[in-house]
């Protein structure tokens, strides 16, 4: 899934993640590197991994969850095998009525996320 990087550059100035010059640079340095803007940022200690992919998230409209803190039962931790969660980098960490809730470190295995999630439907 790919993020709208003029919405991700107008996210990050408007909610003062970085300055106007930093982002500028890094937008110079991702053409030359044919790398992503945010990934400049994070390179160069302009913005927080956090704050990353918690802009990333709201771009591309879906929650942003920390799992730092939070105790995960091990019958749903276990629901996406752990090839799977290993090389996708996905961790199911809630069931319920309403299904399953997943996590993920990058927006763009989102893709990899639903087969993973469809996966453990498949196989309660």
């Amino acid at each position: 899934m790919q993020i709208d990087e003029e919405q991700f550059k107008k996210f990050i100035l408007e909610g003062g993640l970085v300055s106007k010059k930093d982002l500028d640079s890094a937008i110079k340095v991702a053409e030359a590197k044919k790398q992503k803007i945010g990934n400049i940022l994070l390179s160069e200690g302009k913005i927080s991994e956090t704050d990353l992919k918690r802009t990333e998230a709201f771009v591309l409209g879906i929650p942003f969850v920390s799992l730092l803190n939070q105790k995960i039962d091990f019958s749903v931790l276990s629901l996406i095998p752990e090839p799977i969660a290993r090389n996708d980098n996905i961790v199911a960490y809630t069931k319920s009525e309403h299904g399953l809730e997943v996590a993920m470190l990058d927006v763009d295995d989102l893709p990899e996320a639903l087969r993973a999630e469809n996966f453990a439907s498949t196989h309660r």
